[in-house]
């Protein structure tokens, strides 16, 4: 699913003061090397000096799978009050586009945040009404990220019938855009988008329940000599364009009821397509395309030909420039990748009998409490890596 799934430090509170690992007298981060995490118990999990990752396939790729670490028993030498526990990761996997610090036009490749310079499109599809959005509505956000955009944003509205619903099955947020496969789409305003043999990048979230058998469209930006369609062909995801048919076509179709990521770039140089399926580049062509610009963007079809989607989308995004494999993979990891916590506390060095917790999900700090970790001397986590 990634690379380092995770860089991580865990900080366990005793009444509210950090604590060490093998002396609780002492105010330190605990557990952030392999020296520590080596005397846990991983399962499909590879321990390196400084972070913990799934480990890899014989094809250089992480399949979806998950991984298991947990912590060695942690001796606090006498009876305490665990009140609350924190953890880093890498990055800040499962947040949107944008919605972080360090999501900026200056993030670099290494840091794992995403870089939002030419960003012209940035659908979240959450239904955020303080924005204005609702079942015909949906806000660009954009021109809140990327300074350089001069352009009004590019809202989306709605005017099929029925229009797509809200689904709270997504990657990112609180809901995706539901789309019936009939009549319905988002209808995009085109202002700024680049011509369609100049360096761009479009980027969307998809689900499905089953495979489509005939021509669907997650996305198309069309207009006079230009169209660029990322979707469905022939049983398998695809990207077609005007004056070039099929461009780009992934060998296989991935799996039915996940959520996948789909990405077309298009460099100027070498006149390069490229089609990425959760991060991965899976079909290359030297194509040169049409010079037309879009006039029309539809978001689960193409309208001027139909092609409706079934299926779920979610954070659709287009740039004016060509991302990276890097920033492809780094987007995908940003969708794909959590880490689950789970504690416990014991009366013995063994904790036998004693059972996890819930999962916990506040990474900043997570409140503990004598219900979910009784007043013990002995501590220990279990990280779960998705």
């Amino acid at each position: 699913n990634g690379t380092n799934v995770s860089n991580n430090q865990i900080g366990l509170y005793i009444n509210d003061a950090l604590i060490n690992v093998t002396n609780g007298g002492v105010s330190s981060v605990i557990e952030s090397s392999s020296s520590q995490w080596n005397l846990g118990t991983a399962i499909n999990v590879t321990i390196n000096s400084n972070n913990i990752t799934l480990k890899i396939n014989g094809s250089n790729q992480y399949p979806n799978q998950t991984g298991n670490f947990t912590s060695q028993v942690i001796d606090t030498s006498m009876t305490n009050n665990f009140t609350s526990i924190s953890w880093e990761t890498e990055v800040p996997y499962k947040v949107e586009i944008g919605r972080v610090v360090g999501d900026n036009t200056g993030a670099t490749n290494i840091s794992g945040y995403i870089n939002t310079s030419g960003l012209l499109l940035l659908l979240h599809l959450n239904n955020e009404t303080q924005f204005g959005e609702n079942n015909s509505f949906f806000y660009d956000f954009s021109n809140d990220l990327n300074p350089e955009k001069s352009f009004p944003r590019n809202n989306g509205s709605c005017t099929g019938a029925p229009c797509p619903w809200y689904n709270t099955s997504r990657v990112f947020g609180s809901m995706s855009a539901d789309f019936d496969g009939i009549a319905d789409y988002i209808s995009v305003n085109p202002n700024g988008l680049p011509r369609q043999n100049g360096n761009q990048t479009i980027s969307v979230w998809a689900q499905y329940s089953a495979a489509p058998t005939t021509t669907r469209n997650f996305i198309g930006l069309s207009g006079s000599g230009t169209q660029v369609s990322l979707g469905f062909r022939n049983n398998l995801p695809s990207v077609s364009v005007s004056g070039g048919g099929t461009i780009n076509q992934a060998p296989t179709a991935p799996t039915a009821n996940q959520w996948h990521h789909y990405v077309y770039t298009y460099a100027t140089v070498g006149t390069t397509n490229s089609l990425y399926i959760d991060g991965i580049r899976v079909d290359t062509t030297t194509t040169a395309t049409n010079t037309g610009v879009a006039t029309t963007v539809d978001v689960g079809s193409d309208h001027n030909f139909g092609e409706y989607f079934k299926g779920q989308i979610d954070e659709v995004a287009i740039w004016n420039r060509t991302l990276s494999q890097i920033e492809i993979k780094n987007l995908y990891k940003r969708g794909i990748l959590k880490l689950n916590l789970s504690v416990r506390s014991c009366d013995d060095s063994a904790c036998n009998g004693e059972v996890w917790s819930e999962v916990l999900d506040n990474s900043s700090k997570t409140n503990l409490n004598t219900t979910i970790t009784p007043i013990n001397q002995y501590f220990q986590y279990k990280a779960v890596l998705n």
